[in-house]
Parts: C-alpha cells; structure tokens; sequence
C-alpha cells in the first residue's frame, strides 16, 4: 500500500507541475511494481519514520537504450539504469540519497525522463547528467535521455534481507542511523521486517557502547 500512496502522490505533483502526459491510467501499476519487486529491481529508502522514496534500480541493459536519437550516449561502458523515481514528500532530498546510493553500486548512471518532467530534468542536470538524445520506449512514446558518470561519494548501504545483515557492515548501519540517516533496503521486505532491522541494529548499537564502556574500565584498573 505504501508503495501505490507513493505512485499516486507522484502523479499528483506531475499533474500539479504541468506534466499531464507521463503516468497516465494509474501507471506503474500495482502489477508493474510487483513484476519490479519479483526481478529484485525495486528499492525503498527508509528512515525510522518508515518508507520516505522507492525506485527501480538495476546494472544491466536497457532495450529501449539500444538505439538513441538526436545524440549519443557518453561511453558504451557497462551502465546502472534508474526508473520510476518517487517520494512521500515528507522529508527533503530523498531524491539525492537515491543517486547516491545508485552511485556506490555504479559510476555509469543513465536515465530517462519526459519532456514536460522540468523537475526531473532540472534534477539531473543538477546533479551532473547531460542530455544526450532521444530514445524510444516500446510503447513508441518519446522520452529524453541523460547520462552522467558520477563521483563515488556515498554513505547509503543496501541490506538484502532483514535477517542477513552481515557483521561486516553493522556498524555502518549503526552510524548511519544513530546520525540520522537513511539505509536502502529491498522492497521485497515488509514495514514489520524494516522496522525490526532498525530496532535489531539499535540494540547492537547500545551493546557496543556497553563492550566499550566495560574495556574502558579495565583499562583504567589495569593502568593500560
């Protein structure tokens, strides 16, 4: 459900910004995302206030990018592909923690939006895109191509699933969240089992400081 209130606020703010002619006829629909969801292509950026953003995020080959118009793409080096961009709209930058989470998986991003999407135009060529042609969806509607190799600045973690976070990377996720930040997870996890990865990390946070506080006091006995 929070996935459709998502879509729907989005094509809310299109309409509102004069982009009356992208999601039409309640796209992406509920079928789409669950297709999304079944290829382990949609992600959801989430917080302890829950799902803030989802988006469709893969390194591979987009068919509709075979053939480009009116231009040329950048490079023909292996590129991560992102689509279907959306926001609760609650909180700001959402969109920049999406790119960088994009980019520590790729610095080849390439994209495609409208040509009445000013928002996402000005988005992207904020962040370092460049228009570059034309391409052709397969249901022959046109859309604007961007393409931009991205600096590897990140500090955004995906975790696969809520009972396979690698010690590795726990304390990541500590700081990230004990500062306020935000950890990318897979869709495919439910709000109870986000919400549990979050609390299981908290706990592993308060059990640090405790292991810490114990090595401090041996220290000052010990003299070390």
């Amino acid at each position: 459900p929070v996935l459709l209130e998502i879509y729907e606020r989005a094509r809310k703010f299109m309409v509102s910004t004069g982009n009356t002619n992208q999601w039409t006829n309640g796209y992406p629909s509920r079928e789409i995302l669950t297709e999304d969801i079944e290829k382990k292509e949609m992600y959801v950026l989430v917080d302890e206030d829950g799902i803030q953003a989802s988006f469709v995020f893969y390194c591979g080959i987009d068919p509709c990018y075979n053939k480009i118009y009116d231009g040329q793409w950048l490079n023909d080096e292996p590129y991560g592909v992102i689509h279907r961009i959306a926001t609760r709209g609650l909180k700001k930058h959402m969109a920049d923690i999406v790119l960088e989470y994009c980019e520590s998986k790729i610095d080849n991003i390439r994209m495609d939006t409208h040509v009445d999407n000013k928002p996402m135009q000005n988005f992207m060529l904020k962040h370092g895109f460049k228009h570059v042609g034309t391409i052709y969806l397969k249901n022959g509607q046109s859309r604007l191509a961007f393409h931009c190799n991205l600096n590897k600045n990140t500090e955004v973690y995906e975790v696969d699933y809520a009972d396979e976070v690698e010690e590795d990377y726990e304390d990541e996720l500590v700081d990230d969240i004990d500062d306020g930040k935000y950890v990318v997870v897979k869709s495919n996890l439910s709000d109870d089992e986000i919400k549990d990865l979050l609390g299981r990390v908290r706990d592993n946070l308060n059990h640090m400081d405790e292991c810490f506080a114990e090595m401090d006091r041996i220290r000052e006995i010990f003299g070390w």
